[in-house]
């Protein structure tokens, strides 16, 4: 490595970037680059940067190679390949390096789904010497002609934040792409920058691949945080105002602006709405904005002109933000990795403290996940067993179905075991058997993907081609609108996975701040009422995506515990302050005795049925939200299986519920759990559970997707059916492996319940005749979304009533005079009895309910006839089948509303309400309020058939 060089990039990293000094991670990595210049022994092997957010791992990387290309004068394009997960974060790096790479004299271009095809063919026609690009665009680059030969001079691939990419499809579709680009380039160096991240060897596995060597440079330990729990007034009337106020308070006495993290994109909105409302300079930014205005949220934050940003995960990663000195989680983010990660944005400088806040909701279960994350955040940086370790695909069918095209593609003509040789180096496919691959194979014959030409070998079709370039391993979802049938408004939208794995007609769910009960479900459409009652269901909500590992749960509840206990452990793990807050909560709950005990060494069972007439039995074992769903659908499973009972379940990280509208003797889980079975056999229920679940679908509708058999959009009603079609296909069997390796964690289920038969675990009822405890009543919450719920949970009757009147009130109608063919129009509101034609006076007026042309011309053909001395019977013979059915429409309605005056109006304008139905709810009423409550009883009917009455 030449020195002068290296004095050269040092200087121009000083002037642009304004380094005084090198970060330490800077120092080892050029220190490392120096002897590995010198040491042959060392030449092959691949590196692992894990550094924090802000600590400069680009530039550290970047140095050093930016050195050894420019003494070798190894210029021949492209030498380095840059691979980032977020085309945001490809802009961002384009922006910072520009200036570094252009003092050089040397190239940097962005190749994404984004780049203009001038700029694609520019980059063709006159490569770079570092391209940029992601997972996605890798892919068709690797089979680009015109770069083709190019690839070859790779010498150095980094993938930056390869923490984001390692447990899930795109990092297995980066692996292999490795493993394609080192069978027809020279030797590179594979170099990946992570954030801190638990087993880090685990992570250079998937980086190097099988037979791979790598080095790992670790200063993550270096990075201190100060995170601090902000735990809720024990007044205010809801968790909305306590934890707005709080960040209100927080605002003001910290250093603006500000980023805060939330869970979900509907309580970002949510939030930024309230702030903004209290005055404060509040922007929001999540991955369904558009491009502008995720862009100017970051511009600002980076200015400091506002007081803060609202963001989901869309800002975790290492977008330019400027140097912000503090950032605020609202509720608990459920995994020490991502309250690192989130909290790392703050303190940027090198040996700066990053400071952060989470601020609870009063779920107890909320408050003592955030203290317990808080503490392991803190000690993360010494302790890496703190982290949650990553969790590597294995042998996902449908990026090796992707895989096998782009390899034919790029080969033009290939053998199976050609194709076996490449796959097979990647980690994610390691175990890969032959049989697999010859499954695989056929289906994509069968799929006119690929064929066999007359020498055996395998090649591409033009449909596998058009496959190829037209897939991803990301899902593209369209949105369902929401629309309030009471008021016809829009309440928000949801996406697709959502509504295919959750919704059902009748089923609840959670959105902006409100109960939900599902009518029907359209092409982009879901029309919904609120909730009156929850009728023995769970309703459904978004955000409960991000799992909450075993050891975060089993911490969480021996803090429960010694609290209940009050064994305050003489070495305190957690501040006094939380612990003081917690028994003072503990204690005033009369159904938590100190025999309460949360976890596996006793099962603590709670029975409880409600007015309703339903049954409720909760179980408290921590197992982390994918053992305890395993757990649930075991159970659920057995009972229905052994004793013929349909039950709910549910589950959280903490707790197990079981619903039923039968009384579930709490001794059927007692034997549930104590019958032993096979490791394989509880695979197989689980199997059969997920089978049966609404899950299902979505990983059919997702895996079909990304093997090719299915266009991108489907309704609700095709979703169910391609289930069906796909049942003993290898989709169905991909997916249900997706969802095992997603949803349950079999190995802690399989150990909780080797415990159980191996200790004769206790299992202690408790029937609470009157009152859940507060552990029930917590885990209900998280359940249903209650945490989410920003107002009252249903809204009053009374309500709804308003509502419709005030919305039947204000709807403008139009009416036609059947004597003399006037027409003219009129809000509801401004209508008197009697009604009458303004022109003529009779009180012959029609609704016309759509507004249609057509139904004006032929009261005026009608009219016309008669003035012209035609019968009545004769001018009716002369209209049209269709027309007389129009006409009979009008007349019906002309007589309900010369009858009953602008109460048949008002009936009338009532969505999907026709004069039969009309005339049934008039002749029942009492009263406005009555007949407004069958109006609503006759809307909420019709959105549930409407499909069949359109047909």
């Amino acid at each position: 490595m030449s020195t002068d060089f290296e004095k050269k990039i040092l200087e121009s990293i000083r002037e642009i970037f304004g380094y005084e000094e090198l970060t330490l991670v800077q120092k080892k990595v050029l220190d490392y680059f120096r002897r590995r210049f010198y040491s042959e022994n060392s030449y092959k092997k691949d590196l692992l940067v894990i550094a924090p957010t802000g600590s400069g791992k680009t530039l550290a990387i970047l140095m050093p190679i930016l050195i050894m290309i420019l003494s070798r004068k190894d210029l021949n394009p492209i030498k380095i390949l840059y691979i980032t997960p977020l085309r945001a974060l490809n802009r961002d790096l384009f922006d910072r390096l520009y200036k570094l790479f252009e003092s050089f004299n040397l190239s940097i271009a962005i190749w994404h789904g984004d780049t203009s095809y001038n700029e694609r063919r520019r980059i063709r026609e006159n490569p770079p010497i570092m391209l940029i690009t992601t997972p996605e665009s890798l892919q068709y680059i690797l089979i680009n002609e015109d770069l083709k030969s190019f690839l070859y001079n790779i010498s150095y691939v980094i993938i930056d934040e390869i923490q984001e990419l390692i447990d899930d499809e795109r990092g297995c579709e980066v692996s292999v792409a490795l493993e394609r680009l080192k069978d027809f380039s020279k030797d590179f160096m594979r170099i990946g920058l992570s954030g801190t991240i638990g087993e880090p060897d685990l992570v250079g596995r998937f980086l190097s691949g099988v037979g791979g060597r790598y080095d790992v440079i670790d200063v993550s330990s270096e990075k201190n945080f100060d995170i601090d729990v902000i735990l809720p007034s024990s007044s205010g009337d809801n968790d909305e105002n306590i934890y707005v106020e709080a960040i209100e308070d927080l605002l003001k006495k910290i250093e603006r602006p500000v980023l805060i993290f939330v869970n979900t994109r509907d309580e970002a909105e949510h939030l930024g709405s309230l702030l903004s409302s209290r005055g404060l300079r509040i922007y929001v930014h999540h991955g369904s904005l558009s491009k502008d205005k995720r862009l100017e949220a970051e511009r600002k934050l980076k200015e400091g002109s506002i007081d803060a940003v609202i963001a989901t995960s869309s800002l975790e990663l290492g977008i330019d933000v400027g140097l912000l000195k503090n950032v605020i989680q609202v509720r608990s983010p459920r995994q020490v990795t991502k309250i690192v990660q989130r909290i790392g944005r703050s303190g940027h400088r090198e040996k700066e403290i990053s400071k952060g806040f989470i601020v609870t909701s009063r779920n107890i279960f909320d408050i003592a996940e955030s203290i317990v994350i808080a503490r392991r955040g803190e000690e993360a940086n010494r302790r890496k067993d703190l982290l949650e370790k990553p969790l590597i695909r294995r042998n996902p069918l449908d990026v090796l179905m992707h895989q096998v095209v782009g390899i034919l593609l790029q080969y033009k003509k290939s053998s199976k075991e050609k194709i076996m040789s490449i796959i097979k180096r990647s980690y994610c496919f390691k175990d890969l058997s032959e049989e697999i691959l010859d499954e695989l194979l056929r289906f994509m014959m069968d799929m006119r993907m690929i064929r066999k030409d007359q020498d055996g070998l395998l090649e591409a079709t033009g449909r596998g081609r058009i496959y190829y370039y037209s897939t991803t391993m990301i899902v593209d979802t369209k949105k369902y609108d929401v629309i309030n049938t009471l008021d016809k408004k829009e309440i928000g939208a949801l996406d697709e996975e959502f509504v295919i794995r959750s919704l059902n007609p009748d089923e609840i769910f959670v959105l902006a701040g409100g109960l939900w009960r599902v009518l029907n479900i359209e092409e982009d459409k879901i029309f919904v009422e609120p909730a009156k009652k929850f009728e023995g269901k769970i309703p459904r909500w978004i955000g409960q995506q991000i799992p909450v590992e075993r050891n975060v749960a089993r911490e969480v509840c021996s803090l429960l515990n010694l609290v209940i206990k009050d064994l305050k452990p003489s070495k305190m793990f957690w501040e006094d302050r939380y612990y003081e807050y917690l028994r003072e909560i503990l204690s005033k709950e009369a159904k938590v005795s100190e025999d309460f005990e949360l976890g596996d060494k006793k099962i603590f069972v709670e029975k409880y049925s409600d007015e309703e007439g339903y049954h409720y039995v909760f179980m408290y074992p921590c197992l982390g939200t994918r053992g305890n769903r395993a757990l649930s659908y075991y159970i659920q499973n057995m009972i229905r299986k052994i004793y013929g009972i349909k039950t709910i379940s549910g589950s959280t990280s903490y707790a197990v519920v079981l619903i039923s509208d039968k009384n579930v003797d709490p001794t059927v889980l007692s034997d549930v759990l104590s019958k032993k079975i096979s490791k394989d056999d509880l695979i197989k229920i689980l199997e059969e559970s997920i089978e049966s679940s609404d899950d299902m679908r979505w990983y059919i509708v997702s895996v079909a997707r990304k093997m090719g058999a299915l266009e991108k959009e489907v309704s609700l009603k095709e979703a169910k059916k391609y289930a069906d079609f796909y049942r003993d296909t290898i989709i169905w069997r991909e997916a249900l492996n997706e969802a095992l390796q997603e949803l349950f964690d079999v190995d802690v289920l399989y150990d909780f319940l080797e415990k159980i038969w191996s200790r004769n675990v206790p299992v202690i009822i408790r029937d609470r005749k009157d009152d859940l405890s507060i552990f029930a009543r917590a885990s209900l919450e998280v359940l249903s979304g209650f945490n989410r719920v920003f107002e009252k949970r249903f809204l009053p009757e009374d309500l709804l009533i308003e509502i419709v009147k005030r919305r039947l009130y204000e709807k403008e109608v139009e009416l036609i005079c059947l004597m003399c063919g006037h027409v003219f129009t009129r809000k509801i509101k401004d209508l008197q009895d009697p009604l009458t034609c303004e022109r003529c006076g009779s009180v012959l007026l029609a609704y016309n309910k759509y507004r249609d042309e057509r139904s004006r011309m032929i009261v005026k053909k009608m009219i016309r006839s008669l003035s012209t001395g035609n019968s009545l019977v004769k001018t009716f013979s002369s209209l049209s089948d269709e027309e007389k059915e129009i006409l009979k429409m009008l007349r019906e309605t002309a007589s309900l509303i010369a009858s009953n005056g602008r109460k048949a109006l008002y009936v009338l304008a009532g969505t999907g309400i026709g004069p039969e139905t009309a005339r049934r709810i008039l002749s029942k009423h009492n009263d406005e309020r009555e007949l407004l409550r069958l109006i609503i009883e006759a809307e909420t009917k019709f959105y549930r058939t409407r499909e069949y009455w359109e047909k």
